[in-house]
């Protein structure tokens, strides 16, 4: 169904949508979808190995056996983090005037950390909102008595939001619809049944490592204990002419809103950063590390069990008319009344030989299948693993990557996204400058004249020795490609201009002393009459001698 922007005024349309959000259908099974994935990748896999296991039916007292032996390694998340590695390193930006503008405004929003996590949250969920969007400072507030307001950057997981989708390109939100999922701090500790409308959800042993009480306190505490009851909820909207905050009837709450319900930057604060969309605003797939996750540390913990339950020696005793309860042990002796023509008992403890090796090579393999389908290279797989190196030895197995060419591809489009970004920081910046509404640290930075921000990357490269950078260095310097400051600020990214210009200073002062010092030395070296040679020549004469 296609929505035109102005529709969004009408209370009863706004009531529509809500309902769709809330009844608990596809919003909440696709929210909680990407919710299992963030658990995931915040190492909670031990929860959803758990669950697995639940579904195959076990009973209960062997899935408490396995929950104390249940793998929690951080698969995902660290092949996320190799493979989302465009703003590890910070890039350069460039524009044809204001480069130190955007210098300033990318240390006071934390720019760089912000887009490192846009771009970690691309690759995990396939789905993200970039959002620029001036929040209440109150502290100065109190301190100038007057409305103060920080400019912020906020990466969004795509379970806060719903989009209505532009009415000429699906692929772009028209209305972004910001909300709680309150329902999501019962999917903390549930999970949400494939079928019915109604979300309903049955619970699941927890992993252990929760510390909620199920309370909302005053205090900070743990996510999952949020209930927001559904006359509180309150739902933000923004397209690119309006914005205001209703309830969950759709009514617009006046003081969360403005008088005249516009937006006041004429643009929707938002830039999307999303897989392949398919023609239409969601993007799919992108299961296959989660997954691939969870199968992988549920083989770990069935080996665990597997060495668990076949690693004791069990006790078999054999014979006529034995005790129906008999317990052995270093510090107990066994004592049978025999009659005549008893056979003696036997007593023996047997022990199993299960296949461990042959488990570990399948976990191996299934670990190298999901590397290489995702463009990380296998070459530094080790020969072997064994139970005493095991989840360091899988940390090493995602090592190297070979993901040139993909981040290739993600590149452009954060550089096509970037330009966006800073318009929409321009925007707020001249708007709330204008009222004398920002806070007074930002209020001195300097003003964005040119939001066309030209970003490069860094290279893509493995990671080399400090030895080989250093020669690297000293090549390129000797060949002419790069100068003294040029290598001064690839050895120091973070360092701005004038900083580079600093050391650049301090090298040469250093250099020159470190010369003049030599010199001096040779100097007074000379006029102090000191020769090694007559030394040596006199005693080789003595011993001709």
């Amino acid at each position: 169904m296609r929505l035109k922007e102005s529709q969004i005024l009408d209370e009863g349309i706004r009531a529509k949508i809500i309902k769709e959000i809330l009844d608990g259908g596809e919003s909440f099974r696709r929210k909680s979808h990407f919710l299992k994935k963030h658990e995931i990748y915040r190492d909670k896999n031990k929860k959803w190995v758990i669950e697995s296991l639940q579904k195959e039916g076990l009973r209960s007292e062997t899935i408490a056996q396995m929950s104390n032996r249940a793998s929690n390694i951080s698969i995902a998340r660290r092949i996320v983090n190799k493979l989302a590695r465009n703003y590890v390193t910070p890039p350069g930006r460039s524009v044809q005037s204001g480069e130190d503008a955007i210098e300033a405004w990318t240390d006071e929003l934390d720019f760089n950390t912000k887009m490192k996590k846009a771009d970690r949250y691309r690759e995990l969920f396939r789905n993200t909102l970039v959002q620029v969007v001036p929040t209440k400072d109150t502290r100065e507030s109190l301190l100038t008595n007057k409305d103060k307001y920080r400019l912020n950057v906020k990466i969004l997981p795509p379970w806060s939001y719903d989009v209505i989708e532009d009415e000429n390109d699906r692929t772009r939100p028209g209305v972004v619809i910001l909300s709680e999922f309150p329902e999501g701090s019962a999917f903390a500790d549930s999970t949400p049944q494939s079928a019915g409308s109604e979300g309903r959800r049955t619970p699941i042993i927890r992993d252990g490592s929760s510390i909620s009480d199920g309370i909302d306190q005053l205090i900070a505490d743990s996510p999952s204990d949020y209930q927001s009851e559904l006359k509180y909820r309150k739902f933000i909207w923004w397209s690119d002419n309006y914005h205001f905050t209703t309830d969950f009837k759709g009514k617009v709450l006046a003081d969360l809103s403005p008088d005249d319900r516009e937006n006041p930057i004429g643009l929707l604060p938002f830039i999307n950063m999303s897989g392949d969309q398919d023609g239409q605003f969601w993007a799919q797939g992108g299961d296959d590390i989660s997954e691939g996750s969870i199968l992988i540390n549920k083989k770990i913990t069935d080996l665990n069990y597997i060495a668990y339950l076949q690693g004791w020696g069990q006790l078999v005793i054999s014979g006529r008319n034995l005790p129906k309860n008999i317990e052995g042990g270093p510090g107990k002796a066994m004592k049978f009344n025999l009659e005549i023509d008893d056979p003696t008992p036997q007593v023996d403890y047997v022990s199993s030989n299960p296949p461990l090796g042959d488990w570990l090579e399948t976990i191996k393999s299934l670990l190298a299948l999901l590397l290489s389908t995702n463009g990380l290279s296998v070459r530094n797989i080790s020969a072997s693993l064994d139970s005493t190196d095991f989840p360091s030895g899988v940390a090493m197995l995602i090592e190297q990557s070979d993901v040139v060419e993909f981040n290739r591809d993600v590149q452009m489009q954060f550089q096509d996204a970037e330009p966006m970004i800073w318009e929409l920081i321009q925007r707020w910046v001249a708007a709330y400058k204008a009222t004398g509404e920002l806070v007074e640290s930002q209020e001195s930075l300097p003003e964005i004249t040119d939001a066309n921000v030209k970003v490069k990357f860094n290279d893509l490269r493995p990671p080399i020795s400090a030895k080989e950078t250093l020669e690297e260095y000293k090549l390129r310097k000797d060949l002419g490609l790069s100068t003294m400051a040029d290598l001064i600020k690839l050895d120091n990214p973070d360092l701005s201009i004038e900083q580079v210009q600093e050391k650049l200073v301090e090298i040469q002062e250093q250099k020159k002393a470190n010369q003049e010092a030599f010199i001096g030395k040779a100097i007074r070296k000379q006029s102090s009459g000191i020769e090694e040679e007559p030394e040596d020549s006199e005693e080789e004469d003595g011993e001709e001698s």
